[in-house]
């Protein structure tokens, strides 16, 4: 059975922090593609349940993908489970107070570092700036 501290060492060992492109914006004469936040867990495809599991458990809406592995290089390898979160919602109400009262040391870093480019980005939506603000203020503390 699926536990909190299980989810709390599944999010230290397979998590990552990272952005995702979205549309592009014409900046002067530049085109600029803009950032949308994303926190993703990537497991085996044979944990894929273990990640719906995870969604069930925390109230997450968001779906798992499947990626197949890049094989061009002749190197074998295994498909992958991904669960990404991108949703404003899921990540301000869900993600953030569940990592701000569990997550220590080196993925702490990584979640600071994480909403400090969020936060200085000229590149991130308005809408996303929210979140290292949220933090910042202790409000899921």
């Amino acid at each position: 059975m699926l536990n909190h501290e299980y989810i709390v060492r599944i999010i230290e060992t397979s998590a990552h922090f990272g952005f995702h492109t979205n549309q592009t914006k014409v900046l002067g004469k530049k085109l600029i593609r803009l950032k949308i936040p994303v926190f993703s867990i990537i497991l085996p495809f044979e944990e894929r349940d273990l990640l719906n599991n995870v969604c069930s458990y925390l109230g997450l809406a968001e779906r798992v993908y499947t990626h197949q592995p890049y094989t061009k290089d002749g190197i074998e390898r295994s498909p992958r489970s991904i669960l990404h979160i991108r949703s404003l919602g899921s990540m301000k109400n869900i993600i953030m107070p569940f990592l701000c009262k569990n997550l220590q040391g080196v993925k702490l870093r990584k979640m600071d570092d994480w909403l400090n480019e969020i936060e200085t980005s000229e590149f991130i939506n308005e809408s996303y700036k929210l979140v290292p603000r949220l933090y910042k203020s202790g409000y899921w503390s």
